[in-house]
This record gives structure tokens, C-alpha cells and sequence, in this order.
């Protein structure tokens, strides 16, 4: 679905920026939440070799060593982390929201990285005009969304940084990402309006945040 492919490529493509220019390329990372090991291959891609995935569903790490057998992948729950060894980055791109305890997970990835160690996250953003212009869209149409809900958690900008600093992490960057003219055909032709307002003032359909490992315990 080309929805889909915009949503991941834009996706993956903003978040390889920022972990090419934040790390070395001989960091120790951890994918969480890989599934079938798409973003390890990019990270690869770019010069990053110690990468290990983790994920909950065992048919996508299946999957994942047919497209490389030496993919360094391991099944477990991103609340219950099986890492003793430290790593220098987590990578957290669209999980959080699935998960009933999101503290629970964050002290985790806080708990396996280096001191200063660097934490991504992306998360679809609650405070996003994708919902009300989605919902215009469909009401044009004679639509109706039929789709399952799959989120535990929502979050926005706000409330993800204030749950961060309470794991302890200190936050470095947020910002949003991911327009809506092109998810919405209705509104491509006044996709220059549509395409600068949102990413501008939160209003992207993602989050992207930013952190670092702080000193200080989780409260």
C-alpha cells in the first residue's frame, strides 16, 4: 500500500539520520522490537555492524534470517529484557504504544544501556491533525474505519517527554515528523499548507524522541 511504504520509508529514513550523525559505527545497538529486520539491514547499510534484534513473534525473526542468517536476533518482551551486557543505543520504533506498562519498558532500556548510553524512540503522536483531517476525509467519501485498535498507550510530544524524565532519561530532542496531504488525497493540492503547519508546531503524525541515559535513578 503506498500509504504504508511513504509512512515507513519517511520514517526510517529521519530516524538513520539522526543515529548516523549521534553514533560510532562501532556502537553496540539494540533494535527493539525488529520484526522481520528491515531497519537492522539499514542500519548495515550505513556501516553499523554490532546490532542485535530483538522481538515478542517468532515468525518474523524466522523471516529475518532468511534475508540474513547472521543476523544476531533473540525472542523476548521488551518489559523483560534478557541483557546482562550494556549497549551504547536502544532503537524503539513504533513499540511503546503496545505495551500495557511503558514505565516498565523504558526502566528496562534504561537498565541495558552504557552510562550516556542513547535511547530512540518513535510513537505514533496523539496531539496529530492525521485524526481530524482522517476523519473529514472519510466523511467526504461515505466511509467508515472498520480497522482493529492495536495501541495500549497513546502519547504526545508533552507526555512522552514527561514519562521519559521520570524512567530516567534526559531528554535531547523531540519533534514530530510525518505530514498528512499525502496520506489524505483529498488535500494533496493544498499539500503546501498541510505539509509545513504540522511537523512545525507537533502536530506531525510521529514522534521522534531523543534521549540520553541520565545519572539520576528513575523516580
Amino acid at each position: 500500500m503506498a500509504v504504508q511504504r511513504y509512512w515507513v520509508r519517511t520514517r526510517t529514513n529521519t530516524l538513520l539520520e539522526e543515529i548516523v550523525r549521534r553514533l560510532p559505527k562501532n556502537s553496540r545497538i539494540l533494535d527493539l522490537g525488529c520484526g522481520s529486520g528491515v531497519f537492522i539491514e539499514k542500519l548495515k547499510e550505513k556501516g553499523f555492524k554490532n546490532i542485535i534484534g530483538l522481538d515478542i513473534n517468532l515468525e518474523h525473526l524466522k523471516y529475518s534470517l532468511t534475508i540474513d542468517k547472521n543476523n544476531t536476533l533473540v525472542l523476548g518482551k521488551g518489559e523483560e529484557l534478557p541483557f546482562r551486557r550494556k549497549f551504547d543505543a536502544v532503537i524503539c520504533a513504533e513499540v511503546i504504544e503496545h505495551t500495557k506498562e511503558p514505565f516498565k519498558m523504558l526502566k528496562e532500556m534504561r537498565r541495558i544501556l552504557k552510562p550516556g548510553g542513547l535511547l530512540f524512540i518513535t510513537t505514533p503522536n496523539k496531539k496529530s491533525s492525521f485524526p481530524i483531517l482522517w476523519e473529514m476525509w472519510k466523511r467526504w467519501k461515505g466511509k467508515i474505519w472498520s480497522g482493529k485498535e492495536l495501541h495500549e498507550t497513546d502519547f504526545t510530544p508533552a507526555s512522552l517527554k514527561e514519562l521519559m524524565e521520570k524512567s530516567g532519561f534526559d531528554v535531547i530532542r523531540t519533534r514530530t515528523i510525518l505530514s498528512v496531504s499525502y496520506l489524505i488525497p483529498f488535500f494533496e493540492r493544498k499539500g503546501w499548507v498541510i505539509d509545513i503547519i504540522p511537523d512545525k508546531i507537533g502536530f506531525g503524525c510521529l514522534i521522534l524522541l531523543i534521549a540520553r541515559k541520565s545519572a539520576c535513578k528513575p523516580s
